[in-house]
């Protein structure tokens, strides 16, 4: 994959959302003809909507991933005739007029918003890297369904079968859909249409709010930026930026049942005036099956008590005769959704329900940042950083959306208070049951609802005219650029994927592709993705139903020597991520390609029998071999000792390269930011500052100079002899905002045997480059002699005594040698 290629971008970014949109206007199109109802603005996320019912209905009953995006296509195809059909009739095409140019800017300025930070990125990607790695399981079952079907497939044979065991639960598949179709239709891999169909979400969701506002009487102008501001809002925005796209899809299913439930309650009710409410409503429930019906049912509960209330009144159940085809499409898309994950919240019950439950969370998130206004980069946190316009805006939200609601029940226009229905309902119904990682999910439906109601809170009190209407005037100034500022604190804040790395490990794919099993010796959730095609295999992290009990560390990174004889004897290749403090794999896997961060090493014979890792802690790299009287202390070792000395067959020893020299140490950093809620005990963060120190090598030559932690804005390292008053530069470590523990190389120089100064400093990026706020998390700069100045050597049993002192990464014992 070519990250930064014109042709992928303009693939993913625009030719694939606009076949998308497209595809939607077209089953927009189609439904509008079905019911004889005029959607306006509202017929292009109707369509979208529709696309997510139908594809989710056989996705659920096991129809395989073509023949879902076949039966997607020939209703596509439906709603394309019939619309031509029309136009012809017409007789000649329609002149764009306001009616088609506002709702048209306005998606097209939320999807570049929502967009933006991978945008600003300069690549391909997905959003929320590391904060948030759900995606790369996504996109894995997205590729699995489009191979086969939503069931589970082979979950030992590999990483990838593991992950189906979630389709195998009843995992929703509602958010599945429309990256299913696009990717089997155009080609285009997963990984690159992910975040691009997340912001069409949020321009849907934005079109969606433009119709809500415009049947409040707003003007085009006003109600096009209101709903831009409505579709971009902090806490959608936030989840977006995270890649979320269930999450945000979820308040885009409800504003659009509300909206139109709402239209149909004002209007002559006829047979197919609530159809396109239960399209909406249907694909809410297809999005996150059973646990929908916490959004879905006040609203649907809230249709039914007016009708109800009208066939009262009327003393006549005709009224309640157009209820009959939404029952009948409840039942053909929301049934199927709903009986799939029945099981999936049965077995997560215990999970939902644990209060401790946080996953990526730091803890409990305020329900403040539900109303639009939040100034921080990290949506996880719990206070702002511009504390003063937060703390207004949320009080100004308050009392809007107090008279918005009050205003539009009054004008009976259902639409905002059914969307806050909607959203208070599942909120009450949720929360009290599930941990806060689950409450967070429905604030973020319900954010949109509050903006609405803010809009109608400004619009109801303009409308007074006198002071009120220059009050409410800059109330909406002052969201407005509340809103505005939000969202760059997003942009500045984002996690984005790697390209460099991801490059690198997309390289060793097209080597080992069909050659694996592959083991990936890397804290990296989107190696099974990448490396697909190798049948790889993790044992920390991704989806593993059956994990290796080894000796995985919690503060560094991944060691060859982690695994037992008998778990790597599985693997054709082992991947691992380079280490200045790692291990070689054991004898019988030899080196066959390398990269800046990644070694790749290929079985060539039969697993020794005894092999004991000698490192520093006991597995991690080389360690000197202490004995007492020529006896090692280590047990095992001694063990093997005997055991050689009775055979007399040799030793097969790794020979350790020397110890890294520490160049900088964690505590040299300076820091110009409280950080306190960011720094673990083995390294401090830096968002911004520099490190000094000096060091003598010895012996001078060549090393490489790597740098411990998460790299967001990056590293520079600068050196220079203590004699001499300029610095030359090493190298960068930046775009990497992996596991704190791993390892990021800076780059190679040649040092003399004199003192030399080292300097690390942050390294600058262009102010309108996203995620230049985004915090490093590092620990030491170390230098390793260059290249691999460790080896191995076969050693005579009598002269194993010889070893004690020196520094050994492993030794092993073969007793077929004999």
């Amino acid at each position: 994959m070519n990250f930064t290629s014109p042709l992928t971008v303009l693939e993913a970014w625009v030719l694939v959302p606009a076949l998308v949109t497209i595809a939607s206007a077209a089953l927009g199109w189609l439904l509008v003809r079905a019911t004889g109802i005029r959607l306006g603005a509202l017929t292009v996320p109707l369509g979208f909507l529709t696309g997510i019912a139908v594809g989710t209905a056989p996705m659920s009953l096991g129809v395989s991933g073509k023949l879902t995006v076949a039966l997607m296509g020939l209703v596509v195809l439906a709603g394309a005739v019939v619309a031509v059909r029309d136009l012809r009739r017409h007789g000649r095409l329609p002149r764009p007029g306001p009616a088609l140019l506002w709702p048209a800017a306005v998606f097209a300025v939320a999807y570049v918003l929502a967009l933006a930070p991978l945008i600003g990125s300069g690549r391909s990607g997905v959003l929320g890297y590391v904060m948030y790695d759900d995606p790369a399981v996504h996109i894995t079952l997205v590729n699995q369904i489009a191979k086969q079907n939503a069931r589970r497939h082979e979950p030992l044979r590999d990483a990838i079968g593991a992950a189906t065991r979630d389709l195998e639960l009843g995992y929703p598949l509602g958010s599945y859909a429309w990256p299913l179709f696009a990717h089997v239709t155009t080609g285009v891999d997963l990984f690159h249409l992910w975040t691009p169909l997340g912001a069409v979400v949020l321009a849907m969701l934005a079109l969606v709010a433009y119709a809500i506002l415009r049947d409040l009487l707003l003007p085009r102008a006003l109600a096009a930026a209101g709903g831009t501001l409505v579709g971009v809002g902090y806490l959608v925005y936030a989840f977006q930026a995270q890649g979320g796209t269930k999450e945000v899809l979820m308040p885009l299913a409800v504003c659009a049942a509300a909206a139109t439930a709402a239209r149909a309650l004002a209007g002559e009710m006829r047979m197919g005036s609530l159809v396109p409410a239960t399209i909406a409503a249907a694909a809410g429930i297809a999005n996150l099956g059973y646990g929908g019906l916490a959004w879905i049912g006040p609203l649907a509960l809230a249709v039914l008590v007016v009708l109800a209330l009208r066939a009262w009144r009327a003393r006549s159940y005709s009224v309640l005769k157009p209820l009959a085809a939404p029952a009948a499409l409840a039942v053909v898309f929301g049934l199927p959704a709903v009986i799939r994950t029945l099981d999936f919240f049965k077995v997560s019950e215990e999970g939902l329900e644990d209060q401790q439950t946080i996953a990526n969370l730091f803890g409990a998130i305020p329900f403040r940042e539900a109303y639009n206004v939040w100034i921080a980069h990290d949506y996880r946190l719990p206070r702002p950083d511009v504390a003063g316009l937060t703390t207004v805006s949320g009080w100004l939200v308050i009392a809007l959306c107090v008279v918005g609601g009050l205003w539009t029940l009054r004008s009976r226009r259902f639409a905002v208070p059914l969307s806050l229905l909607a959203g208070f309902g599942a909120i009450l119904i949720v929360t009290p049951r599930s941990s806060v990682y689950y409450d967070a999910k429905t604030y973020v439906a319900i954010a949109p609802a509050l903006g609405l109601a803010t809009i109608a809170g400004v619009a109801a009190v303009v409308r007074r005219g006198g002071a009120l209407r220059v009050l409410g005037v800059a109330a909406a100034g002052l969201l407005a650029v509340g809103v505005i500022v939000s969202d760059v604190y997003v942009y500045s804040g984002v996690w984005v994927t790697p390209r460099y790395r991801f490059e690198e490990l997309d390289q060793i794919a097209d080597r080992t592709r069909g050659q694996g099993p592959l083991l990936i010796n890397d804290f990296e959730e989107y190696g099974p993705y990448l490396l697909r095609d190798s049948k790889p295999w993790m044992d920390f992290g991704f989806r593993n139903p059956n994990p290796h009990k080894g000796n995985f560390p919690q503060k560094r990174g991944l060691d060859p020597d982690d695994y037992t004889i008998g778990r790597l004897a599985r693997f054709n290749y082992i991947l691992v991520r380079k280490d200045p403090y790692g291990s070689r794999p054991q004898s019988n896997y030899a080196k066959v390609f390398e990269t800046t961060r990644y070694t790749l090493w290929r079985r060539i014979g039969p697993s020794p029998t005894f092999h004991v890792p000698l490192g520093s802690d006991g597995f991690l790299g080389a360690a000197p071999l202490r004995c007492r009287g020529g006896r090692p202390h280590n047990p095992y070792v001694r063990f093997v000792f005997g055991a050689a000395r009775k055979l007399d067959l040799p030793l097969r020893v790794a020979f350790g390269p020397p110890r890294p020299v520490v160049a900088v140490e964690p505590h040299n950093w300076v820091d110009f930011r409280d950080i306190r809620m960011f720094r673990p005990r083995f390294q401090i963060s830096a968002f911004g500052g520099s490190a000094s120190a000096a060091k003598e090598l010895r012996p001078a030559g060549r090393y490489f100079a790597w740098i411990q932690g998460t790299m967001g804005p990056g590293v520079e390292l600068f050196v220079r002899p203590i004699d001499q008053p300029n610095f030359g530069r090493v190298g960068v470590a930046s775009d990497d905002e992996g596991t704190s523990g791993s390892w990021q190389p800076l780059g190679v120089a040649e040092y003399e045997r004199r003192t030399t100064v080292f300097h690390a400093a942050q390294a600058g990026h262009a102010w309108y480059r996203a995620g230049t706020k985004h915090a490093n998390v590092i620990g030491p700069v170390v230098l390793t002699p260059e290249g691999d100045t460790g080896h191995v050597e076969d050693v005579p049993a009598g002269r194993i005594g010889s070893l004690c002192g020196k520094r050994l990464d492993w030794i092993e014992l073969d007793k077929r040698q004999g």
